[in-house]
């Protein structure tokens, strides 16, 4: 998803409030606002060459034996040893085989069989 900032929305002036190109809109008050008003960001749009979005292909996954549950077929959980890091917020695969989010400690760890990291947003996103 391409994502448009409020630097590059202000390049337009404002046909609402008359703030000038470059300018923060202006309040009632003529006090400056922190968000752009949505005329001009409609102005922007319409006057301006907005890059082309890019589709990112998605995770390759199947879905389980009961179709309700969609599965990675790229990425597994880590089996909990020595190296497990401890103290921070992890994805934890419970005796029970349930996912949950929680921070492993050596007071639950017996609680636990399995850990993958937690997912990092995509830049742009």
């Amino acid at each position: 998803m391409t994502s448009v900032t409020r630097l590059a929305v202000r390049t337009a002036a404002c046909p609402e409030c008359g703030a000038n190109p470059n300018d923060k809109c202006v309040g009632l008050r003529g006090n400056a606002r922190s968000a752009c008003h949505a005329a001009r960001w409609q102005h922007y749009k319409e006057h301006s060459t907005l890059p082309p979005i890019t589709v990112r292909s998605r995770p390759a996954h199947k879905l389980n034996h009961t179709a309700s549950v969609a599965v990675s077929t790229t990425r597994a959980y880590y089996k909990i040893d020595a190296n497990t890091p401890l103290g921070v917020k992890l994805i934890l695969l419970t005796t029970e085989r349930v996912a949950v989010m929680g921070i492993l400690t050596a007071a639950n760890r017996k609680d636990f069989t399995h850990w993958e990291p937690m997912a990092q947003m995509p830049e742009g996103d």
